[in-house]
C-alpha cells in the first residue's frame, strides 16, 4: 500500500462519523481502520485464521474480542503471531501503536 493511499484513507476514515465511540478512541480505531482493517475487519483474511481458534469469536474480529490487553495486542502487533508478520516501527509508531492497542483493549493492561 502505498504511503499516498494511506494518507487518503485515513482522511477518509477521520471525517466519517463514529456514534458510540468517545472522543478518545476515535483515533485508535482510525488507526486500526488504515493500518490493520484490511485483514482484521469484515472479509479479511485475519479474520478467518483468528476464527479457527479455540476461544475466539466465530467472525475472529478482533474489535469485538473481550479478552485482549493492551500489553498483548503490543507484543502481538511487534513481535509477529502465526501468520501475522511483525509491524515495525516505521510502519506503526508506539503512539499509533498504543492508540490501537488501546481502543481494541478498551483500555484493559
Amino acid at each position: 500500500m502505498s504511503a499516498r493511499w494511506k494518507v487518503l484513507s485515513l482522511i477518509a476514515v477521520l471525517a466519517l462519523p463514529l456514534p458510540g465511540l468517545a472522543a478518545d478512541a476515535v483515533k485508535g480505531e482510525s488507526y486500526f481502520a488504515v493500518t490493520c482493517g484490511r485483514c482484521h475487519r469484515a472479509g479479511g483474511m485475519g479474520t478467518g485464521i483468528l476464527s479457527r481458534r479455540p476461544g475466539i469469536p466465530a467472525q475472529g474480529l478482533l474489535e469485538q474480542r473481550e479478552d485482549l490487553t493492551v500489553t498483548f495486542i503490543e507484543a502481538v502487533v511487534r513481535n509477529g503471531s502465526g501468520n501475522m508478520p511483525r509491524i515495525t516501527r516505521a510502519e506503526v509508531s508506539n503512539p499509533q501503536l498504543a492508540e490501537i492497542a488501546d481502543y481494541l483493549a478498551r483500555g484493559k493492561k
